[in-house]
């Protein structure tokens, strides 16, 4: 269910809050979407859920898109998200954002690494899918038919990859010329893309909690999405990261944590409730 702002929400919400209202606001794409899982069980909703339970009047906008990058997430908080007055932003960042970020293109690092503007619009796709709609039936059978899912995603996946090969010829003028390490661009834009939200945060008087969504094999494998070497660098730019291993290791071979490649409910609501500790906590005297 999506509310008249086009979020994950049963309910319309307005710009502005209400007196003594705790507003947070979680980023993502597909996974803090909540693919494949029910709303009441996204970690928004737990977040939610908690903090009500503990006697704050909280809302939480669950702003996840599917297939947005961290760079997408950027620019819709500093264009939309700051205007519902969010106390706290839950980031949820997932191993595809590295790609996801060269793809969307909004920005680049110069030769001295700075973080430069490249383009102000990005709708990929939108004219592919309307002219699927546009079909009669193929919009109920979108919503209805696994295979046209598995389809589609099959599709879009390969149209991805083409998107981040010609984005990566295009970021080759702007790498510092020694080994043209695509890796370490990769990793070099996503950690300016987390210093600039931050910076955004603070500037706005909001407090940030970044989530390692990592990728399993739904039982037995767990793979952060923050690598060791980045991890310093989140905690640095961030009030809270949350870490997939310390939340989820005690569960891995037990619990299923991760399905159709997303991480699933039990999954959201041990995120939802220790991102939810984090914020209460931070609201005490």
């Amino acid at each position: 269910m999506t509310n008249n702002r086009g979020f994950r929400n049963n309910e319309d919400i307005q710009y502005d809050k209400a007196e003594g209202e705790l507003r947070v606001i979680s980023l993502g794409d597909s996974h803090t979407q909540g693919y494949k899982i029910r709303q009441e069980y996204t970690f928004s909703s737990v977040i939610e859920r908690y903090l009500r339970k503990q006697n704050y009047q909280a809302t939480v906008i669950n702003a996840g898109v599917a297939g947005f990058s961290t760079a997408e997430e950027l620019v819709f908080l500093e264009n939309e998200g700051f205007k519902y007055k969010p106390d706290v932003v839950v980031l949820g960042f997932s191993i595809n954002d590295f790609i996801d970020n060269i793809k969307a293109d909004f920005f680049k690092l110069d030769r001295s690494g700075e973080l430069i503007v490249n383009k102000k619009t990005h709708i990929p796709g939108v004219k592919v899918q309307n002219f699927i709609y546009s079909i009669p039936f193929m919009f109920w059978i979108s919503q209805n038919s696994h295979f046209y899912s598995y389809s589609f995603n099959t599709a879009w996946n390969w149209f991805r990859r083409q998107f981040v090969k010609k984005a990566a010829n295009r970021t080759a003028e702007y790498i510092v010329p020694t080994e043209n390490d695509f890796s370490a661009y990769k990793i070099a834009l996503t950690s300016e893309l987390i210093k600039r939200m931050y910076a955004f945060c603070q500037k706005h008087d909001i407090k940030l909690i970044i989530i390692d969504i990592p990728t399993s094999d739904g039982f037995n494998e767990l793979q952060p999405a923050v690598s060791p070497e980045l991890q310093p660098l989140m905690m640095e730019h961030s009030d809270a990261f949350i870490d997939s291993q310390d939340v989820l290791s005690p569960y891995v071979g037990s619990v299923q944590l991760n399905v159709n490649y997303h991480i699933s409910e039990f999954t959201h609501i041990l995120f939802g409730l220790e991102a939810g500790k984090r914020i209460a906590a931070w609201q005490q005297p």
